[in-house]
């Protein structure tokens, strides 16, 4: 790293530095002097600078059009009263208001069930419990801009009733410049915090060596309760070699990836960050257009075009003219080519990577996506295609990193398809040698338990898999889950183990022993398509009584509806009065369940909305002291459509039962939305998300998806 003008001009000066990136040299030709004359100078006759100089300007100045916050007085006073409290931020925005249509995209990503329905009947709160995301604590760092390998301060006020504590944990997620998307990078204690006494905490600890990007939170030694900042993570960046006050081009990709499935908008924002900050980097604007469409829609995509294009093709230009081009630039400039259907660019692109760089995991996907159609529909073609790519990529290990790695699944899936055991056996082992993740040893023997040949061996797996499975590492609890939200995440991986042995023994004819896994997962998950299941095999054991216990299960589920009940004791020959002794204690049961796995998070602040006929509110006073649904829903959104119907129906159920319901839209209340909510006889009160402060505070990026507020207004 060049460290000061002075230092680079001597450089430059004596002969002794050969190309630098005019975006490097760029921040220190300010000033006057011989420092700034050298640099200068150095722009104007390196033959390789002459030809980006041009570039780079045009690419700065677009990247000064690329929207960002308004800083208006309001945004001024609240950043300033942070920065005096000690705050710091990487990305010096406001908790932003997500950008209209947020859901659109993120409705095709996120597709949760009616579960809203559950509310009924627990109108009184269960006790009150400290959990991820309630958040009172004030966590500072010397630094959030910093560099690989220095040594980082960390002060902590915690919040009453935390503070009695001798020391606390901090914990990182850490990222490198290769994290994937989704997730909390390589999870680790960073430091032990220790009390003052005074209800401060101090310590300290090193940015890895190899680390762009990490977010943290904070919880007690035995983990019983975490301040995860109300979910949002705190996070420090390293700085860029040559601009310590701005955060690595890699830093802000890696905030987008920590970002995405958890907040959209932060994603967002790095990704227009990062196009301000490296407008010469073609993963830029390929990212920024990526999430333009993911958070804006098809219709911003549409009309943003026509400034991605003339963009794109100057990278084309530019790259294209170079004789050696790495292959994530080619990955990117493919992938950016198709995302704005310039198919000649692609074509040029797709070639070349191919040609250049045969091995690269976005070569990889490239070449399972040129398999034709009718071979990847043909399970014995397709494995033998699978196969012979993936001898031409062995000696590569690489190859199978990030998307890559859908060869290694897609070739498995052939082989159990195919019911070749053999070359199931085999693919399954290529599998685990390339993935290494905790859950990847259970989705390997759930594809191999499908085969009589392999069964038995992969029951044995399953078997052990499930009764180990509560032991998961604690090192793998992600920041936001205290230990008994862990805890009860690996009891979910146990029921999937457990429902895989029963599906598969049911297979193999051992209906009896398959029905009890399959009614043991059923019942730590509460789930009702497992409890059918668990009914069916019930019947073909015969065993009328269990069958009968299952059937009140399913009959007490508010989201059962009564045909369907009456198709089930139908089909599974059972009178339905042989339920009543069961219901109650099914009732019980639910209960127990759903509220076992209800997390408690307080809102924060008191979103304000816009109802029907134009007036504002905010969300506590509708509320109002009542159990209340919140759901967040879109008229773009299939899932939502869907079931409008069923939320309508429940409105009335929960109406009488003085149980309050919020739908909340993103779509501005016009005109057009009156009608389509009059056309489709909605009664269900429906209100604006007016700044975004309504997906803000639940933290929630999708559609539809459902909230329940007990009482006091928290999250349940």
């Amino acid at each position: 790293m060049i460290s000061s003008l002075s230092a680079l001009a001597n450089t430059l000066s004596r002969g002794h530095l050969g190309h630098v990136h005019p975006a490097e040299l760029s921040q220190f030709a300010h000033g006057d002097g011989t420092a700034s004359h050298a640099v200068l100078t150095h722009l104007a006759h390196c033959p390789q600078c002459r030809g980006e100089v041009a570039f780079l300007r045009s690419a700065r100045a677009e990247a000064a059009q690329v929207s960002g916050p308004v800083a208006n007085d309001a945004l001024l006073q609240r950043v300033l009263a942070r920065h005096a409290a000690g705050e710091r931020s990487i990305i010096a925005v406001d908790d932003p208001a997500p950008p209209r249509n947020t859901s659109r995209r993120a409705s095709r990503i996120v597709g949760t069930a009616i579960a809203a329905t559950l509310i009924i009947g627990f109108a009184v709160s269960g006790p009150r419990e400290s959990t991820a995301g309630n958040s009172e604590g004030t966590l500072r760092f010397s630094d959030t801009l910093v560099h690989r390998g220095d040594r980082i301060r960390v002060t902590y006020r915690a919040p009453v009733g935390v503070a009695g504590h001798d020391s606390l944990v901090l914990r990182a997620g850490v990222r490198t410049p290769t994290s994937g998307s989704y997730g909390s990078g390589s999870l680790r204690v960073a430091a032990m915090l220790h009390s003052n006494g005074k209800g401060e905490y101090a310590g300290e600890f090193q940015f890895p060596t190899d680390a762009v990007y990490a977010s943290f939170a904070v919880e007690t030694p035995d983990a019983s309760w975490v301040d995860s900042h109300e979910l949002r993570l705190w996070h420090i960046a390293e700085c860029a070699p040559y601009n310590p006050a701005m955060p690595s081009y890699e830093a802000l990709d890696q905030h987008s990836n920590d970002n995405m499935g958890r907040s959209w908008e932060a994603a967002f924002a790095a990704a227009k960050e990062a196009a301000r900050r490296y407008p010469d980097r073609v993963g830029s604007w390929y990212h920024l257009a990526f999430f333009q469409a993911a958070v804006l829609g098809t219709a911003a995509t549409d009309s943003l075009r026509k400034e991605h294009l003339p963009r794109l093709r100057a990278f084309h230009t530019k790259l294209s003219a170079q004789k050696a081009v790495p292959a994530n630039d080619m990955g990117e400039m493919f992938f950016y080519a198709r995302s704005e259907e310039d198919t000649v660019i692609a074509h040029y692109w797709h070639d070349r990577l191919e040609r250049e760089w045969p091995a690269d995991p976005f070569t990889v996907q490239n070449r399972i996506v040129d398999i034709p159609m009718a071979v990847r529909q043909d399970s014995l073609r397709a494995l033998a295609a699978y196969d012979g790519l993936y001898q031409e990529l062995a000696a590569t290990p690489s190859a199978f990193d990030r998307q890559g790695e859908s060869l290694l699944r897609l070739g498995l899936w052939a082989a159990v398809s195919a019911r070749d055991a053999d070359a199931a056996a085999r693919w399954g082992a290529r599998y685990l040698e390339h993935r290494r993740a905790p859950d990847d040893s259970a989705w390997v023997s759930g594809q191999l338990v499908a085969l009589p040949a392999l069964r038995d061996a992969q029951l044995d797996r399953l078997r052990s898999l499930a009764r180990t499975a509560l032991g998961g590492s604690d090192g793998a609890r992600p920041l936001r889950m205290t230990a008994i939200e862990w805890r009860r995440e690996l009891e979910g991986k146990q029921s999937r183990i457990l429902a895989t042995i029963g599906h598969s023994l049911v297979m193999q004819g051992s209906k009896a022993a398959g029905a009890d896994s399959l009614d043991i997962a059923a019942r730590r998950s509460w789930s009702v398509s497992l409890m059918r299941q668990a009914a069916t095999a019930w019947s073909a054991a015969g065993d009328t009584a269990r069958v009968a216990q299952n059937l009140a299960r399913i009959a007490v589920d508010p989201a059962t509806s009564p045909a369907t009940l009456d198709s089930l004791t139908r089909t599974l020959h059972v009178a339905p009065d042989r339920l009543t002794p069961w219901t109650n204690a099914a009732r019980s049961e639910m209960r127990e369940i759903v509220m076992r796995d209800g997390t408690r998070m307080t809102l924060r602040g008191d979103p304000a909305l816009q109802g029907l006929s134009g007036g504002r509110v905010g969300l506590r006073s509708l509320v109002n002291g009542q159990p209340t649904i919140v759901t967040f829903w879109s008229r773009f959104c299939g899932p939502s459509l869907d079931q409008l119907p069923k939320l309508e129906k429940l409105w009335a159920t929960l109406h009488a039962r003085g149980i309050g319901l919020v739908a909340i839209t993103d779509e501005a209340i016009t005109p057009d939305l009156r009608d389509f909510i009059r056309q489709k006889g909605l009664s269900i009160p429906v209100y604006n998300d007016v700044q975004g402060d309504a997906m803000n505070a639940f933290s929630n990026f999708g559609t539809p998806s459902y909230f329940i507020l007990d009482d006091e207004g928290v999250v349940r």
